[in-house]
């Protein structure tokens, strides 16, 4: 939970007393989302000047979800493009970041992934307002606590809600297609 909230030194430290676990060697299906939290984690403290290691260490995460990604595109290419646009943003490339962001939220979107989804538009919001392009950042925000909402997170959802200083009558933007499966509307 301390990823979620966004303590991610909190989240950092319980990762790495999780690698020192000696069941910890052998890869399972948690493997793969502890490599996708820590890579997301690793950039994150990167860009907010942790230690060029950590730029290491998503770079590694990112290498091993191409290979999952290549294996179960399904289950995997959001979290690869996810990842893809934090190592974007840690880059300074916007442009890239931009469209990997979007490309994440989509993917997680018609996988049906509404947490990833989630979490791909609440990213991309925070990444929006680094950059100051406020409007945009709110509207992909409110569209991550829809997704947190949908997914019962109530607890995330309030959150995202607070620390964004949300509010439904403010000018946010549209996403548009991104927001929509089969159809329906937040």
């Amino acid at each position: 939970s301390a990823f979620w909230m966004g303590d991610y030194a909190e989240a950092n430290k319980l990762s790495q007393a999780i690698l020192a676990l000696p069941s910890s060697k052998n890869l399972k299906v948690q493997t793969v989302f502890h490599t996708f939290f820590m890579g997301l984690i690793a950039f994150h403290m990167y860009r907010d000047g942790e230690g060029e290691d950590n730029l290491e260490k998503g770079e590694e995460a990112l290498v091993k979800m191409e290979v999952w990604s290549n294996c179960s595109a399904a289950n995997h290419i959001n979290k690869l493009l996810l990842l893809e646009a934090e190592h974007h943003a840690s880059m300074c490339n916007i442009k890239a970041a931009k469209v990997a962001f979007q490309g994440s939220v989509r993917a997680a979107r018609d996988y049906g992934l509404v947490h990833e989804q989630g979490l791909a538009c609440e990213l991309y919001g925070k990444f929006l307002t680094s950059i100051i392009e406020t409007d945009e950042a709110l509207c992909w925000l409110k569209c991550a606590h829809a997704c947190y909402m949908q997914w019962g997170a109530i607890a995330k959802a309030e959150q995202v809600w607070k620390v964004h200083n949300l509010d439904m009558s403010m000018p946010g933007g549209n996403v548009g297609s991104f927001a929509i499966k089969h159809g329906r509307e937040w």
